[in-house]
């Protein structure tokens, strides 16, 4: 990482490199990527792109691609904006086409002007002749790639608590279906807020690797009792208004004197305006913005599939399938 740092400081503050030691120092990148190291290979991505190595644009889309979080498909769909070199009409196509699946992506305010601006960048270094299919190829993936339908309201079946999972747990997940937990991440409310294997929302933290990272306990505690722990990155703030208004949630835009609040995760265009100046006190809420009670539509072996779909990150080949 370091040798990489140092290589863009020269080149911002020294001096590019001449063609001849584009070549070669491009070259060397090329071979060495990826590293399998996700904030070094980012770098290593950026130093392609400013180098315009030819080479490395299929490697590029392939990082794209494979990329497990939202947060890195935006990065490496930005560095490609301004790749020139290396192009032809598959690579294209592969990229073009995360512009589709990003549709389907829940963000802030801004996030789809955000991607809008990554597109249209992107749009301005291919030829006038291909831009008709990119965008034809745009609109069919964005028609075919969603993430899961919102099933019907479901009944109410218990209010589960962690001593009731306790023998869910020591059991190891035993006997979990993959697509059956799928279809419950998604009726269990949680792809409005979260991502996992590559679908969902984005207003609360990719899940993608929560089963590598967490105990199984953990997991589970953390969905029953979402306000034990509130980690300070997705933590709302109370606002006492001089109206004698309490509004409660994050803070999403600040335009003047005027704050914007998200005050519902599970909708976030639903947003309450403040004025600054009527706020005579604010204070870290102690309670989260994940509701409670997300589980308690859910039978316990309902529980088991959806739990063992977020230990595997989304993948059908994980273990926990195999048990």
């Amino acid at each position: 990482m370091m040798a990489v740092r140092i290589l863009q400081l020269l080149f911002l503050r020294v001096a590019p490199p001449d063609p001849a030691q584009r070549e070669r120092l491009g070259a060397k990148l090329a071979a060495r990527f990826p590293t399998g190291h996700a904030a070094l290979d980012l770098e290593i991505a950026r130093l392609l792109m400013y180098l315009q190595v030819p080479q490395a644009t299929a490697e590029l889309v392939a990082a794209l691609e494979a990329a497990p979080t939202q947060e890195m498909q935006i990065d490496y769909a930005a560095i490609l904006r301004f790749q020139r070199a290396g192009w032809n009409d598959d690579l294209r196509r592969r990229y073009f086409a995360w512009f589709g699946r990003a549709a389907t992506f829940r963000g802030g305010m801004s996030f789809r002007l955000f991607v809008e601006s990554i597109r249209k960048d992107a749009e301005a270094g291919v030829p006038d002749a291909l831009r008709p299919r990119i965008r034809e190829w745009i609109g069919r993936v964005a028609e075919t790639t969603r993430a899961p339908r919102m099933a019907k309201p479901r009944p109410f079946v218990r209010r589960w608590r962690l001593a009731d999972l306790a023998p869910l747990i020591e059991s190891n997940l035993a006997g979990a279906q993959f697509e059956r937990g799928k279809r419950l991440f998604s009726e269990a409310l949680c792809f409005h807020c979260h991502r996992l294997g590559g679908e969902g929302g984005a207003v609360g933290p990719d899940l993608t690797g929560a089963g590598r990272r967490f105990s199984l306990r953990d997991l589970v505690e953390s969905i029953v009792d979402p306000s034990k722990t509130v980690s300070d990155q997705y933590a709302a703030t109370a606002f006492q208004l001089s109206d004698g208004r309490v509004v409660t949630g994050r803070v999403v835009n600040l335009s003047g004197d005027e704050i914007w609040v998200g005050t519902d995760m599970l909708a976030p265009s639903k947003i309450t305006k403040i004025n600054r100046n009527q706020i005579e006190a604010t204070a870290v809420s102690p309670t989260s913005m994940m509701p409670a009670g997300l589980l308690d539509t859910l039978h316990q072996d309902e529980i088991r599939d959806l739990l063992a779909y977020l230990v595997s990150g989304g993948d059908p080949k994980h273990p926990v399938f195999g048990k």
